[in-house]
């Protein structure tokens, strides 16, 4: 899956996510680092890794989420958790891995 065209999908005029697709594009990969997930070798077993943590990724008061928080602070990243694009990420980057017959 190639995927630096997470960005272009998501500015397709389908998905209509103009001018946010280099946003979610980093809040997915600012996750994959974090969760020490290659995004040159993205595979449906990562994928499923990603799902089954959204909850605790999701949730403020997990300790994923605090571990998670700390290192995108670290990385002068923490507004992709604080202001959502992660949340907002995830189901367009689900889709796009269905495209591409990653499930």
């Amino acid at each position: 899956m190639n995927f630096s065209g997470f960005v272009f999908y998501c500015e397709t005029p389908d998905v209509g996510l103009s001018g946010k697709g280099k946003s979610y594009k980093n809040a997915i990969q600012y996750l994959c680092d974090f969760l020490k997930i290659s995004t040159y070798a993205f595979s449906a077993k990562d994928l499923q890794v990603i799902k089954s943590k959204e909850y605790e990724i999701l949730s403020s008061s997990s300790a994923l989420y605090k571990d998670l928080m700390k290192y995108l602070i670290e990385q002068g990243r923490s507004s992709y958790l604080k202001n959502g694009f992660i949340r907002a990420a995830l189901p367009y980057f689900y889709d796009y891995c269905k495209l591409h017959n990653i499930k």
